[in-house]
Parts: C-alpha cells; structure tokens; sequence
C-alpha cells in the first residue's frame, strides 16, 4: 500500500478538506528508510499529499505545479501514526497542507504549492 487509508473526511468549504488515516503501518514509503527507526520520509508525504489534492480537491498538483515557497517538517512521522491532513486551496494559484496526528494533535508538516 503507498499511502495510508482513509477512514474519514470533511468537507470545511468547497476548497477545503480535513482527511483522517487509519494507522501508517504497513505504508510502503517506510521500506529500507531509516530501518531502526521506521520513519515516513518528506518526500512520501509530498507525495501523499498530492495525491490527496487531487483525489479530494481535483487538483493535479503534480501536472501544475510551478514553485513550493513552504515545506516544513517539524517532527518525524512514525509507523503507528494516525494523521489529519488539512487540505486548502487558498488565492488562486495556491495550495496550503497541514498534517498532524489526529489523536494528539502533534503537527508533523505544513506547506504551500504556488501551482501555475
């Protein structure tokens, strides 16, 4: 499995989506990175979080994107993780993620696309 399940979504505005995973254990992101320590790479959850876009909001961040001004990765996220992903599209021609641990709160990542 490449990203996690999805075990609830809300809708918050049109342009708006708040995701919720089931746990990350068996993600195939966390294979041969860091093995002591399983850990979900940055570039997994830039990956996942595209791919949510376009799932969920119907925006192909992959095929439009022209710049990311923001990505932070504040803390690691680990196998056992359950994660809330808040998914914006904000001025046109921009998108905005968040993803935190949705029982704790913990934020992992936030980050802007500028899309084209």
């Amino acid at each position: 499995m490449k990203y996690p399940a999805i075990v609830k979504h809300e809708y918050v505005t049109d342009s708006s989506v708040v995701l919720y995973t089931a746990s990350l254990k068996g993600i195939a992101w966390f294979e041969g990175h860091f093995p002591e320590i399983k850990v979900f790479p940055a570039v997994g959850t830039m990956n996942m979080v595209a791919y949510f876009f376009k799932e969920y909001l119907h925006v192909d961040i992959n095929s439009s994107l022209e710049v990311i001004p923001q990505a932070k990765f504040i803390k690691p996220i680990l196998e056992n993780s359950c994660l809330k992903i808040t998914l914006t599209l904000n001025l046109p021609g921009e998108a905005s993620f968040e993803v935190a641990d949705s029982k704790n709160g913990t934020l992992y990542s936030v980050g802007k696309f500028k899309l084209a």
